[in-house]
């Protein structure tokens, strides 16, 4: 009889555990799905306002100065962006970071001299953003 107890109380304790697990589980993915696209919105116009920021920082050091693009990355937890900078006749093209502030891709030309594969840089830009 004992034995019997003991098994009951053991298949008991096992299915109410598995009942709270499951309700457990279940409250947590169904809260991951609801809130998950607000959190993700919030990201990307926290991300938005950090790029408008900068460029208000940054701009009166340049003669051209563009934020593009402006996301979350949820590879890399983090804002990104395409940035297009203009010096005097230099023009720079990256893919920054900017929370770390981290050059994840870059490239630049002269402008009147190689300057004529901008489209093909623009394009190079994009594709790179992409895998970020």
């Amino acid at each position: 009889m004992r034995k019997e107890f003991v098994s009951t109380i053991t298949v008991v304790a096992g299915v109410l555990m598995g009942a709270l697990l499951g309700f457990l589980l279940g409250r947590g993915i169904g809260n991951r799905q609801s809130t998950a696209p607000q959190t993700f919105f919030e990201r990307k116009i926290r991300c938005q306002q950090i790029a408008q920021q900068l460029q208000r920082e940054e701009s009166r050091e340049l003669d051209y100065l563009q934020y593009e693009d402006i996301g979350y990355s949820a590879k890399r937890d983090s804002c990104i962006a395409s940035v297009r900078a203009i010096r005097g006749s230099l023009e720079i093209f990256l893919v920054e970071d900017l929370l770390s502030r981290t050059t994840l891709w870059s490239d630049s030309c002269m402008s009147g001299k190689d300057c004529d594969r901008e489209d093909a840089l623009m394009k190079t830009q994009k594709e790179q953003l992409a895998r970020f």
